[in-house]
């Protein structure tokens, strides 16, 4: 079986061959292009996604798995929603916040990095921590302590949609969406494609849905509900159509 390292490898050299647009790699670095609605610029996120794996991955010091959490999808968007409202120039310090988890800065060379996938891991993993009733003084060294959990049950934390997209097409989490099958739960990890190149730009959390639309809670984006506008940067609930919907990852999955 593949180990986390290795299917990003895999999933990257797949993907800089398919969309080489979106993914540009320099030595161990990788840059992915994000932006949370259709009219907004590309904003660039780069990382190492070894050291994403080696965060996400059991350590050897580390005996067991925490427990499975059922509400897991629940707490996440519970948590998620203490958010809204935060943006870069209201709350500088919480999206910095959201990127140090995975040791990425504000700004960067490129200017503004991209955090939706970066959100959407901070809200899930302080969910799983507070849920275990996780103490210490070192929030981020609690939230990186339940990180492998996280990625063991529900999805792989990280600050890139196409690794999160990969891994969960890997361990059959994953459910593209077409014409018919729009049923996706409470608390499910949606991924949008507002180009049609077949890879994700933007990621959100799934509220509720129905035949013609979904109502998510989503970091990075714009602050209205409906439409789009180019102000992005701030998390905030939006209803979207289907139209620019790529798939699902499945969060509520029992462990066999």
């Amino acid at each position: 079986m593949l180990n986390r390292r290795e299917m990003l490898k895999i999933a990257h050299g797949a993907l800089l061959a398919q969309a080489g647009s979106q993914l540009v790699k320099a030595d161990d670095i990788v840059s992915e292009k994000q932006k949370g609605d259709p009219d907004d610029t590309y904003e660039v996120v780069s990382y190492h996604p070894d050291k994403i794996a080696k965060l996400a991955t059991k350590p050897p010091n580390k005996a067991i798995f925490e427990p499975w959490l059922k509400n897991l999808p629940d707490a996440m968007i519970t948590t998620a929603r203490t958010f809204l409202g935060c943006s870069r120039s209201s709350t500088p310090d919480q999206i910095t916040e959201f990127l140090g988890l995975f040791d990425l800065p504000l700004r960067d060379r490129n200017g503004y990095v991209a955090y939706c996938a970066a959100g959407i891991s901070f809200a899930a993993l302080s969910a799983y921590a507070n849920a275990l009733r996780k103490a210490g003084t070192d929030e981020l060294k609690r939230l990186r302590g339940v990180a492998p959990d996280l990625e063991h049950y529900h999805f792989y934390p990280t600050v890139s949609c196409v690794d999160m997209w990969n891994i969960a097409k890997g361990k059959r989490r994953w459910i593209r969406h077409a014409r018919g099958n729009a049923n996706p739960a409470r608390g499910w990890i949606v991924l949008f494609d507002w180009g049609d190149r077949g890879a994700p730009d933007h990621c959100g959390i799934v509220q509720q849905a129905s035949e013609q639309e979904i109502q998510t809670i989503e970091f990075n984006t714009t602050v209205t509900i409906n439409g789009s506008q180019r102000n992005g940067g701030m998390v905030a609930e939006k209803s979207r159509p289907y139209d620019h919907v790529l798939g699902f990852i499945v969060t509520d999955a029992a462990p066999k």
